[in-house]
C-alpha cells in the first residue's frame, strides 16, 4: 500500500520506538511500579489495570515455560494478579514489586501442577463414562490452539534450549527486544564487544533456524480481553491488611527496571530480588571485581552456632538403628523403609539403581561418604557402606558436592543453577543460594568454613558468606564456563578452571587478579592442593599431571609428570595427607597411580577392573581410597595393601535399553559404561552386574528361555553381536561379519533366529545354533531404530527416522511400508499404531492386514508409543510433554497419565523406555538419570 509517504531515511517501528524511548527515558520508567503501587493503594482501579498490562507477558512467559501449556499459561496469569492485588498491601517495597511477582508466578505454577497431578491419580476412580467424558474434554483443550503455531513454539523451545543460558539471553533480547549489541551491553552490563560475539555464537550455533527464532519469538500475543477479566474479578476480593513497614524510597537508576527486562526475557528459574549486572573481562575498561551487597537468595536460614554443632556429640555409629539421630522423624521413617523405596515420586512404588555418580567426597571426620548424581546425593556410613540418606531436592542433576570443614555441613550444586546446604547427620535442608543464570559445576568451602565459592556454566565464580548466604563477591574472566574452584590450605588464594583451558588465580579477599596458567594442551580434569599449602596440581586430557609451585612468579610448573596413555587423558587427581603421595587415575588405562610429589616418580598403581576410574576420593587419614566408574560400582581399597575392602553396587551411566524376562522374574538394564545390570524384578534388588569388556552395547533382548540375552554393539564401534548367559555371565555365540553397529537386535518368537538393524541400513538374520547369516537385507536408509518377529516368524518389521517397512523373511522382500517414525505392535500382532512426527504427528490406529488405517489423529504434543500391555488392550508410551501416557487400544484415546519423574539435564529429555511387565501389573520407566522407576499399571 502506497500511504503517500516519502523519506530519505527508514521509519522506526513500533517496537523500535519503545527501546529509543525506554533507553532515553529509564530513570523515568524505574518509577512506574512504584507510582501504579501507590495509586492502587489509593483506590484507583485503572492503576491496576495499567500494571498488569505492563507485567503480564512476563507472567505468562513464566508460566508458559513452567508448564508447556499456552491456554493454562494465560489462566494461570489470570490467578497471579487476582493474588497479587488481594497481597498488595503487604509488599514491603513496591520497587522490589518484580522479584515478589515472580515469586507468586512460581507458586502459583506448582499448585497448577499439584491440582493437575491429583486430577490425573484420580482418573483411575473415574467411571468409564466419566472417564471418556474427561478424556475427550482434555483432548479439545489441548486443539483450541492452531497446530502450526504450537509446534512452532515447540521447535523454538527446543532450539534455545541447546544454548548456553549466557548466549539464550543476549538472542531473546537481540530478536524479542529488537535491541541492538550496544543496547544489549548496557542492559547487561557486559561490554558491546562480548555481546556481539555471544551473539555470534549462537547464530553460528542455530544458523539454518534464525528465521523461524524472529518470527516465532515475536509472535506470542495473549487475549485481548485478559486485563477486563482480571479488573472483572478483583471487585468481588478483598484485599490483605497493609504491612506494618513503611515502603522503602525508590530505587536509582536501572534499579526494577532491570529486574523486570531480565524477569521478561524468560530468566525464569532464578528468583530475583535485585538483578547482578555480569562481568567480563572482554570489556577493556571494567573492574576486575564486582562486590554486590544484596544476595540472590531464597529459603534461607541462617546457620547459627547452635545448628553448626549438631551432630557433633551424634555420630551414625551413636544414633538411632537407622543411623541417623533419633530426633529426626521425617528420616527415620523414610529410612525404615529399604533404599529402593526412598524419596520416591507421587504414584512409583519402587526404584531400581542409584544413577549416575558425577562427584564423590569423604567428610573432614572421616565417617561420611558422599555421593552426588544424575537423581541426588546418596550419603554413605564411611566404614560400613550402609545407605544413611538419599537427597534428591535439586530439580536436576546433582555435579559437586563438597563437606565444609567441620563435616557439619554438605553442600551441593546442580544443573538446575541452584546450590544446596545441608545437614549431613540430620538430613536438615539449611538453605538454597540462587543468583547463577546457568548450571553450576563446582562448589567449595573455604578452610575456615565462613564461605563458599561456587563455579558456573554462566562464567562467573561466586562468595557466598555460609551463615547468612548473602553473596559476597562475583569474579568473572573465563571465556567459557567454569568447570572447577579451589581454595588455598590458607584460604588467601583461589583457583578456578575453565572451558577456555585457562586455570586463573585470585586473591580472594580482594579480589586481585593474580595470573593465569595456560601450559596444559588442551583440557584440565581437575585441581587439588598439597595440605601444606605449597603446591598445586592439574591434570589434562594431555595425559600430563603438572605441579606448580604456588608463591612464586614463576609460570611454568616445578613437575611435569606423563601419567596417562590412555585416550581420556587424566581423569582425577588427589593428593594424600602426608603431601608426598599424589593419586591419580584416568578412563583409558583402568589403573591408579601413586605418585612421589617431589620426583614425580611412579610408586605403585593398583588394577582396577575395567571401566572404573572415573572419580577418587581419599579419606583424611589417607588409609582408604574410593572410585567410581562405568561398571556401577563404588570400590573402596586399602592404600596400604592395595586391595579391594568394600564394593557398592547399583549406579550406572546413561541407560541404552532395558528388557523384561520373559517370565517377568528379572529386569536387565544396559548403560553406556558399559554395564549390565539384573535386577530381581519383585524386590528391586540388583541380582548381578556384567561388564561385557570395552563394547559399546547399545540394543538388548531376551531369547525365550529366559536365560539367555543378545547385546548388539553401538553404531560405528564394533562389529560382533554376541549372546550372554544372564546366571552364568559366560559369553555363547558370537555374530561376526562386516556391521556398522546396531540400534536395534530381536529374537524370534522360538529362539532359533535372530534380527538385527545396523546403523548403515542393513537387516541381518543369524541362526542362533550355527551363527550362520540366513540373509542380508539392504533397506538403503541410516540407523535402523528397531526391528520385531511376527509370532509365526514368517515376517519382520523394521523402522527407521521416516518410514516402516514389514518384510517377508523367506524371500526378503517387502510387503508393505508406511510412512511413519515409530511403531509399536500389539503381542498377538493383530494391531499396531504409528507415528509420523515429520509430518506433525500424524497417527495411525491399524488392524494387521488392512490396506488403510482404522483411524488417524493428530496429536500436537508429540507421544512416542512404545509398547502394548501383555493383553493387548492398552498401549503405553512417552508423552505428551514429560509424562507416560497410556491409551486405550480398542477406542484409541488416551485414558491414564503418569507424570514423568525422572531427572532430567538441561538439554536432555526424561524418560527412554517405557516397559510392561509380562503380567501387565507393572509399568517400567528408564530415562536419562539412569535409573528404573516402577508404577503400578493401570487398568
Amino acid at each position: 500500500m502506497n500511504c503517500g509517504i516519502h523519506a530519505t531515511f527508514p521509519l522506526p517501528n513500533r517496537v523500535t520506538y519503545y527501546c529509543m524511548l525506554k533507553m532515553i527515558m529509564g530513570e523515568l520508567m524505574e518509577k512506574d511500579d512504584f507510582q501504579l503501587i501507590q495509586q492502587i493503594l489509593a483506590g484507583d482501579e485503572s492503576a491496576f489495570g495499567d500494571l498488569v498490562q505492563k507485567h503480564q507477558k512476563s507472567v505468562h512467559a513464566v508460566a508458559w515455560r513452567e508448564i508447556g501449556d499456552f491456554h493454562f499459561a494465560e489462566e494461570i496469569t489470570q490467578d497471579v494478579f487476582l493474588q497479587v492485588y488481594k497481597k498488595l498491601p503487604t509488599l514491603k517495597d513496591p520497587n522490589l514489586f518484580a522479584g515478589w511477582l515472580y515469586v507468586i508466578t512460581k507458586r502459583q505454577c506448582i499448585a497448577w501442577k499439584r491440582r493437575k497431578k491429583q486430577s490425573i491419580q484420580s482418573l483411575e476412580t473415574m467411571s468409564q463414562q466419566t472417564l471418556e467424558e474427561s478424556a475427550y474434554a482434555s483432548y479439545i483443550s489441548e486443539v483450541r490452539e492452531d497446530a502450526a503455531v504450537e509446534c512452532r513454539r515447540e521447535i523454538v523451545q527446543k532450539l534455545l534450549e541447546k544454548l548456553p543460558e549466557i548466549e539464550r539471553t543476549v538472542v531473546i533480547l537481540h530478536y524479542l527486544g529488537e535491541m541492538t549489541c550496544e543496547a544489549i551491553s548496557k542492559f547487561l552490563g557486559v561490554s558491546p564487544n562480548t555481546v556481539k560475539s555471544r551473539l555470534s555464537r549462537a547464530r553460528k550455533r542455530l544458523r539454518k533456524e534464525d528465521t523461524i527464532l524472529r518470527e516465532t519469538l515475536g509472535s506470542v500475543s495473549l487475549s485481548p480481553n485478559l486485563t477486563q477479566n482480571i479488573l472483572r474479578k478483583i471487585r468481588n476480593i478483598e484485599q490483605a491488611p497493609p504491612s506494618g513497614s513503611k515502603s522503602l524510597l525508590p530505587l536509582g537508576a536501572l534499579g526494577s527496571s532491570v529486574v523486570l527486562i531480565v524477569f521478561l526475557l524468560g530468566m525464569s528459574n532464578h528468583f530475583l530480588n535485585r538483578y547482578q549486572l555480569p562481568y567480563s573481562l572482554d570489556a577493556q575498561s571494567e573492574t576486575t571485581i564486582e562486590i554486590v551487597e544484596v544476595p540472590i537468595i531464597t529459603e534461607i536460614k541462617s546457620i547459627s552456632d547452635e545448628q553448626n554443632r549438631v551432630g557433633n556429640n551424634t555420630s551414625p555409629g551413636n544414633s538411632s538403628s537407622n543411623g541417623l539421630q533419633k530426633g529426626n522423624k521425617e528420616m527415620q521413617n523414610n529410612l525404615q523403609q529399604d533404599s529402593t523405596k526412598w524419596k520416591l515420586p507421587d504414584g512409583a512404588k519402587a526404584r531400581l539403581g542409584k544413577g549416575h555418580i558425577f562427584d564423590m567426597a569423604y567428610s573432614p571426620d572421616g565417617k561420611l561418604l558422599a555421593a552426588g548424581g544424575t537423581i541426588g546425593i546418596w550419603l554413605y556410613d564411611a566404614n560400613t557402606g550402609k545407605e544413611l540418606n538419599l537427597f534428591v531436592e535439586h530439580m536436576e542433576s546433582s555435579t559437586t558436592v563438597a563437606f565444609s570443614p567441620d563435616s557439619q555441613l554438605l553442600a551441593s550444586d546442580g544443573s538446575d543453577s541452584t546450590i544446596l546446604l545441608w545437614n549431613p547427620y540430620t538430613g536438615e535442608h539449611k538453605a538454597t543460594l540462587k543468583g547463577h543464570q546457568d548450571s553450576v559445576n563446582s562448589v567449595v568451602f573455604s578452610p575456615d568454613g565462613k564461605t563458599l565459592a561456587s563455579g558456573s556454566d554462566d562464567e562467573t565464580i561466586r562468595l557466598w558468606h555460609v551463615e547468612s548466604g548473602a553473596l559476597l563477591r562475583t569474579f568473572a574472566g573465563h571465556g567459557g564456563g567454569v568447570s572447577e574452584v579451589i581454595y588455598s590450605p590458607d584460604g588467601k588464594v583461589l583457583i578456578s578452571y575453565g572451558r577456555d583451558e585457562m586455570l586463573h588465580l585470585w586473591n580472594s579477599h580482594t579480589g586481585e587478579f593474580l595470573r593465569t596458567l595456560t601450559e596444559h594442551k588442551g583440557y584440565s580434569s581437575g585441581i587439588v592442593f598439597s595440605f601444606d599449602g605449597k603446591y598445586f596440581a592439574s591434570g589434562g586430557e594431555d595425559g600430563t599431571i603438572r605441579l606448580w609451585e604456588l608463591h612464586t612468579s614463576h609460570e611454568d610448573p616445578t613437575i611435569e609428570i606423563e601419567a596417562a596413555s590412555g585416550l581420556h587423558g587424566v581423569h582425577t587427581i588427589v593428593f594424600s595427607p602426608t603431601d608426598n603421595i599424589l593419586v591419580s587415575c584416568n578412563s583409558g588405562d583402568d589403573v591408579i597411580q601413586f605418585w612421589e610429589v617431589e620426583t614425580g616418580k611412579l610408586l605403585k598403581t593398583i588394577d582396577s577392573p575395567e571401566d572404573t576410574t572415573y572419580h577418587l576420593a581419599l579419606s583424611p587419614d589417607g588409609n582408604t581410597l574410593a572410585n567410581a566408574g562405568g561398571n556401577g560400582t563404588i570400590q573402596f581399597w586399602d592404600v596400604a595393601t592395595s586391595k579391594s575392602k568394600l564394593i557398592l553396587n547399583g549406579y550406572a551411566e546413561m541407560f541404552r535399553d532395558m528388557a523384561y524376562s520373559p517370565d517377568g522374574s528379572a529386569l536387565v538394564t544396559v548403560s553406556s559404561g558399559p554395564c549390565l545390570q539384573l535386577w530381581d524384578a519383585n524386590t528391586g534388588k540388583l541380582k548381578k552386574a556384567y561388564y561385557p569388556g570395552k563394547i559399546n552395547i547399545t540394543c538388548i533382548a531376551y531369547a525365550p528361555d529366559g536365560v539367555t540375552l543378545v547385546c548388539g554393539p553401538g553404531p560405528y564401534e564394533y562389529d560382533t553381536v554376541f549372546l550372554l548367559n544372564t546366571e552364568t555371565g559366560e559369553f555363547g555365540r558370537i555374530f561376526q561379519g562386516d556391521y556398522e553397529g546396531f540400534e536395534s537386535i530381536a529374537f524370534s518368537a522360538d529362539g532359533k533366529m535372530l534380527a538385527g538393524g545396523d546403523s548403515s541400513g542393513n537387516i541381518y538374520l543369524w541362526d542362533v545354533d550355527t551363527g550362520e547369516t540366513i540373509k542380508a537385507i539392504e533397506w538403503g536408509q541410516d540407523f535402523v531404530r528397531t526391528v520385531a518377529f511376527s509370532p509365526d516368524g514368517e515376517t519382520l518389521v523394521s523402522t527407521n527416522d521416516s518410514e516402516i517397512c514389514f518384510w517377508d523373511i523367506n524371500t526378503g522382500k517387502a510387503i508393505k511400508t508406511i510412512a511413519a517414525t515409530s511403531i509399536a505392535i500389539s503381542p498377538e500382532w493383530d494391531k499396531f499404531v504409528c507415528v509420523n512426527w515429520i509430518k506433525g504427528g500424524t497417527t495411525q490406529f491399524w488392524n494387521m492386514g488392512d490396506d488403510e488405517p482404522v483411524k488417524i489423529i493428530t496429536l500436537e504434543a508429540k507421544t512416542y508409543f512404545q509398547e502394548y500391555s501383555p493383553d493387548g488392550k492398552a498401549i503405553a508410551g512417552t508423552g505428551p510433554r514429560e509424562t507416560i501416557s497410556i491409551w486405550d487400544a480398542d477406542t484409541y484415546e488416551m485414558f491414564h497419565i503418569i507424570t514423568d519423574e525422572h531427572k532430567k539435564s538441561s538439554r536432555s529429555e526424561r524418560t527412554f523406555f517405557v516397559r510392561y511387565s509380562p503380567d501387565g501389573r507393572t509399568i517400567a520407566t528408564a530415562g536419562w538419570d539412569s535409573t528404573v522407576l516402577l508404577w503400578d499399571a493401570p487398568r
